[in-house]
């Protein structure tokens, strides 16, 4: 992570209108989001889970690096108040370890796992991350890294401003670690799913490493006069791994 003078200074580069909306989110923007989860507060922030089809043709999820305990559902710790950030916000180094890594100061949630076909074949895998519930259209300023096993992948909601067909999400604002402010393309989501997709040929004895981050964008162009509206707003999610052939 770069060090907060050159944040600083790079911010105050930026055109009047991002720095205007930043400080106002800044100086605003509490979300309370008993959010980023299937079963509510009393159980955590985010939940992943595994769907099985017979003790031959299974899946399971680790939080330990020999992949010992498995387990068919994971709770990370709670990120009980969400402040606005962007990507910057996140370390270079959020993919080591295993387990929850959430932003002490609440600007992003994170948690890294393993999931392993402990299995008796190679099969097919869904992979299902939806929005279950959303409140003061806080969805529109999610952003999601996924990092699988080493590979970033960005998604936020479908731009309202583009058509949808082309596939792109709302940008990904945040510098380079050479200290450049960059903008990332992410890939669109919809109401429903945030990823929709086929991990095809998962071997059996094998694992992949998943590491989740989600944040809330200060930066939001979908959201030129600042975020007060969405203060209080919640979101719910669920990711499930199941066989599917």
């Amino acid at each position: 992570m770069k060090s907060s003078v050159v944040r600083k200074y790079h911010r105050l580069a930026l055109s009047k209108k991002f720095t205007t909306r930043a400080l106002a989110i800044l100086g605003t923007l509490i979300l309370l989001i008993a959010a980023l989860t299937i079963y509510g507060s009393q159980t955590g922030n985010f939940v992943v889970s595994v769907k099985n089809i017979n003790r031959n043709e299974s899946i399971a999820l680790s939080i330990e690096e020999d992949k010992s305990n498995e387990v068919s559902r994971l709770i990370a710790n709670p990120l009980k108040d969400c402040i606005d950030g962007c990507y910057d916000d996140i370390p270079e180094d959020i993919d080591e370890g295993l387990g929850s890594k959430n932003d002490k100061s609440g600007r992003y949630l994170a948690m890294s796992f393993y999931l392993i076909n402990n299995g008796m074949t190679t099969r097919n895998v869904a992979m299902d991350f939806r929005i279950t519930q959303v409140t003061k259209r806080i969805d529109t300023i999610l952003r999601v890294m996924i990092i699988q096993d080493g590979e970033k992948t960005f998604f936020s909601k479908a731009r309202e401003d583009v058509d949808n067909g082309d596939g792109l999400g709302e940008p990904i604002w945040g510098f380079d670690y050479s200290g450049r402010y960059v903008i990332t393309n992410a890939n669109a989501f919809d109401d429903e799913y945030i990823v929709h997709k086929k991990i095809n040929d998962f071997e059996k004895g094998s694992s992949i490493k998943f590491t989740i981050v989600m944040w809330l964008d200060g930066l939001d162009d979908q959201n030129p006069d600042g975020n007060r509206d969405m203060l209080g707003g919640a979101l719910k999610t669920e990711l499930n791994f199941s066989i599917i052939g």
